[in-house]
């Protein structure tokens, strides 16, 4: 009796045909591996730039809120600012 080895599976079959379907399933499965993990890859590297985009955004807002406070303080000495929370550590937990 003639017995077939899979590299893929490394396993005995009794058939051809029983090699083709199992290494067919495992191909299909690292396929469907591969290919699930580049969609995440992609979606990953687009949500990364949706994060430096804004980042480039809050540190061109953050800039231009001293540059306009600076020169605010420099006309008139001092800016107050109100602190409207109940809750003083919800206050300053959105600080940091």
């Amino acid at each position: 009796m003639v017995r077939y080895y899979s590299d893929i599976t490394n396993k005995l079959y009794d058939s051809m045909d029983d090699l083709e379907e199992a290494e067919k399933k495992i191909i299909a499965k690292r396929e469907e591996k591969r290919v699930a993990e580049q969609k995440r890859a992609d979606e990953r590297r687009v949500r990364a730039q949706e994060i430096d985009e804004l980042q480039k955004t809050y540190v061109d807002a953050r800039k231009a809120y001293t540059e306009a406070l600076e020169k605010f303080c420099n006309d008139y000495g001092t800016f107050h600012t109100s602190i409207s929370s109940d809750n003083l550590f919800d206050f300053l937990w959105s600080w940091m």
